[in-house]
């Protein structure tokens, strides 16, 4: 059973989550939040596999929330449901470790993929976020397989399981290859790239036509 804190300040979004995920045989909800406050106080002691967590709320913010909790609690997967799509907020989000960002527009079926994915040890963002990171000025308008011209064969492939959200552990699995291998490829990539984050592993792909 995956374990559901929603933290959000209008109850009409708590309520729809609820509602949503109710059906649900694996899921279930384990407590709400109103506030960042609240949720600094409640989290720790329910424990969660899940938190649901929006950006803009009164006392303290989604990132103060991501402040406090997320390096004492690495164990719990933390999903931005926001109506925020600007890409230096979805970027912070990234900085502080979240494991998914999501539009409140998001339906049932990639909410439920995105609570699945991220509790097995994935990343999950949406198409209008990983669309909106791969904005960037100072990259090619257009894609260009150039970007990519330092990778090798494998560095390539690790970079696009990387792009699409999947931890360490997931790229190897998939890949058949050791945790230390695709970290060290993981290094490597980083520095041809010039990438210091995941965001930027993402926005690269996009330009380059490695993802779609």
């Amino acid at each position: 059973m995956i374990k559901v804190f929603i933290v959000d300040d209008h109850q009409l979004i708590i309520d729809g989550l609820m509602e949503m995920l109710a059906t649900e045989s694996d899921i279930e909800v384990l407590s709400t939040a109103r506030d960042g406050n609240e949720a600094i106080i409640k989290i720790p002691i329910i424990r969660p596999d899940v938190v649901l967590l929006d950006l803009d709320m009164p006392g303290k913010n989604g990132f103060e929330v991501l402040e406090v909790l997320r390096e004492r609690h690495q164990e719990i997967c933390f999903v931005i449901l926001s109506m925020h799509l600007e890409k230096a907020l979805m970027e912070k989000a990234i900085r502080l470790g979240i494991h998914g960002y999501l539009p409140k527009t998001v339906d049932k079926s990639e909410l439920v993929q995105a609570i699945r994915k991220t509790h097995s040890g994935g990343r999950h963002f949406s198409a209008d976020v990983t669309l909106g990171l791969a904005h960037e000025s100072n990259l090619p308008s257009t894609a260009s397989p150039f970007l990519l011209a330092d990778l090798s064969d494998r560095e390539r492939e690790i970079l696009k399981e990387l792009a699409l959200g999947h931890s360490s552990k997931v790229v190897s699995d998939n890949l058949n290859i050791s945790h230390y291998t695709v970290e060290t490829h993981r290094k490597n990539i980083m520095r041809k790239l010039d990438a210091h984050s995941v965001a930027d592993l993402v926005r690269i792909a996009f330009k380059s036509g490695l993802i779609s």
